[in-house]
């Protein structure tokens, strides 16, 4: 069995221009040969949202992608998805990326990072700086988690989200399996991520119990990780995940901004 394709990589596009450090390391282009060369069908560019400080890319870079995806999709042989890896940056579950915007999409990834710009002031105190310190301080407050969840869950509500993005890491911890289960409604995917996966073996059995499909991704940062899905092989196996339940596993996925021809 193979991996048909990767839908969560960064490109240099990931970092603010005023930055000298580059979060990814090499050109869309780049990426997309080297997912060629290791033979996936598929290959999609999605860079850090809007509102992160150090390594947001913005709206231009999403429309130069789509600019060159068909022409490079000829030329490498694979096809290419343009999207963005957005950030929650409100309790209320708003993203950093406009309605109109995602109609440019073909893939919307979503996930909570650190030194994101947040909605409002408030926002910011309540899921950034507390999240902060209740990791430093190693306390899960029950106020924090359903915090986070809520945010989660109301995200799914308002935004057509294809992928969460490494679900429970970081800073930003949640009820798992309510997030799961509003993900099964709404028909959004949960990751695999090949950089870490931070839900334990009996949320990820309860959740094939739920009927969730989860997709595996690199998240590479350079193409030396693209198509590194050694760690979602090893959850596969562990954790006995059907074949069914992973959506590019010996076949290609459908998203919801996506239309196949």
């Amino acid at each position: 069995m193979a991996f048909f394709g990767d839908y969560h990589t960064h490109t240099i596009y990931s970092r603010k221009k005023f930055l000298p450090y580059k979060h990814g390391k090499n050109t869309a282009e780049e990426n997309i040969e080297r997912a060629s060369e290791l033979g996936l069908k598929e290959i999609a560019i999605t860079d850090h949202g809007f509102n992160h400080r150090v390594y947001g890319t913005n709206f231009n870079n999403i429309l130069r992608v789509n600019s060159v995806k068909e022409e490079l999709s000829k030329k490498y042989n694979i096809n290419v998805l343009s999207g963005v890896e957005a950030n929650i940056i409100s309790r209320e579950g708003d993203i950093d990326i406009s309605q109109d915007q995602i109609k440019s999409l073909d893939i919307l990834v979503c996930g909570f990072h650190t030194f994101v710009k947040a909605k409002t002031f408030k926002d910011g105190f309540l899921m950034f700086c507390c999240n902060f310190f209740s990791k430093l301080f190693h306390i899960r407050t029950k106020k924090n988690i359903e915090r986070n969840t809520t945010a989660y869950i109301k995200m799914l509500q308002k935004y057509p989200v294809d992928i969460i993005s490494h679900l429970n890491s970081g800073i930003a911890k949640v009820d798992v399996l309510r997030v799961a289960e509003e993900a099964v409604k709404q028909g959004t995917l949960i990751e695999l991520n090949c950089k870490r996966i931070d839900m334990t073996k009996e949320q990820i059995e309860k959740m094939v119990e739920m009927g969730v499909k989860f997709i595996a991704d690199s998240d590479a940062h350079s193409v030396d990780r693209i198509a590194d899905f050694n760690l979602a092989r090893k959850a596969i196996k562990e954790y006995n995940i059907p074949a069914e339940n992973i959506v590019n596993w010996d076949k290609l996925p459908e998203f919801k901004n996506y239309k196949r021809k």
